[in-house]
C-alpha cells in the first residue's frame, strides 16, 4: 500500500489465527516445555485458553511516519540508528483491555499461560503490523532497522522516552494512553519506533530482544530470526 508521510494510519481490525503449535513454538514455551509431562499439560492448558484470548482481544494498531529531520526526535536522544535514518516511524499496538482474571481466582498455573498466551498475541499483531511498515519502505525503496521501544533494556533509550510516540500519535483513537510513569495503557500495548530510509541496513526482523542484560534469563526472550543490533 501507499502512504503519505505525515499520514496517520490507523489499523482498526488486525486479523491473526493463533495455531497451538505457533503458540507452543514462540516463547515462553519453548523453554517452559522441557519434559513430555511438561509439554503435554501446556498444550492442553494452551488449548483451554486459547478461545477465551481470542474472543476477548482487540487488536488494533497505528504509525505515522515523519522525515526524521523534521520529526523532533532528536529532542529524546534515541539510539543513532534512527537519528540516522531519513525516516522514522512511530508506531503503537495493542491487544485492547483485558478482563482482570482475579476476580475469577483461576489456578495460578492456568493464569501464567493464559498471560503467556495474550503475549504472544501481542507479538503476532505486533508482527503483522510491522510486515505492513516494512511493505510500505520496500515500495518507497527504503530498508528498515528493527523497532525501539523504549524502556527495553537492550540499549540506551530510558522508558521516558515513550512521550515522543504518543506525541506522534492520536493513540486515543485506538484506546491506548500513556501514564506519568511511562507505562501504557492497556497494560499489553507496544510502543515505539522504526527507523527508514535508503540508507539504513535492513534488518531481517521487525523486532527484536538481542542485546537486553536479562536476555540469558527471560523466559519470554526470542532472538531465533534477527541480526545483531548496534546503536
Amino acid at each position: 500500500m501507499s502512504l503519505t508521510v505525515g499520514e496517520v494510519r490507523h489499523l482498526e481490525e488486525i486479523a491473526i489465527d493463533l495455531p497451538i503449535d505457533e503458540i507452543l513454538d514462540r516463547p515462553p514455551f519453548p523453554t517452559w516445555m522441557d519434559s513430555r509431562h511438561a509439554a503435554g499439560k501446556l498444550r492442553d492448558a494452551v488449548a483451554e485458553v486459547r478461545p477465551a484470548v481470542l474472543a476477548e482481544i482487540e487488536p488494533r494498531g497505528m504509525y505515522r511516519i515523519l522525515e526524521t529531520d523534521d520529526s523532533g526526535i532528536a529532542a529524546y536522544e534515541p539510539p543513532e540508528l534512527l537519528l540516522d535514518a531519513e525516516y522514522v516511524c512511530s508506531v503503537v499496538v495493542t491487544v485492547g483491555e483485558l478482563s482482570d482474571e482475579e476476580d475469577e481466582a483461576p489456578q495460578l498455573f492456568e493464569g501464567f499461560v493464559r498471560d503467556a498466551v495474550e503475549n504472544v498475541a501481542l507479538t503476532v499483531i505486533t508482527e503483522t503490523v510491522g510486515d505492513e511498515i516494512r511493505d510500505v519502505a520496500e515500495k518507497n525503496g527504503w530498508n528498515t532497522t528493527r523497532l525501539f521501544t523504549p524502556g527495553d533494556g537492550g540499549y540506551d533509550w530510558p522508558l521516558s522516552n515513550r512521550r515522543y510516540v504518543f506525541e506522534t500519535l492520536p493513540t486515543d483513537e485506538i484506546g491506548v494512553s500513556l501514564l506519568d510513569n511511562g507505562l501504557n495503557v492497556p497494560n499489553k500495548t507496544i510502543s515505539g519506533v522504526v527507523g527508514m530510509g535508503s540508507s539504513v541496513t535492513q534488518v531481517p526482523g521487525f523486532h527484536s530482544c538481542l542485546g537486553c542484560p536479562i536476555l540469558q534469563e527471560c523466559d519470554y526472550a526470542d532472538t531465533s530470526d534477527l541480526a545483531p543490533v548496534t546503536n
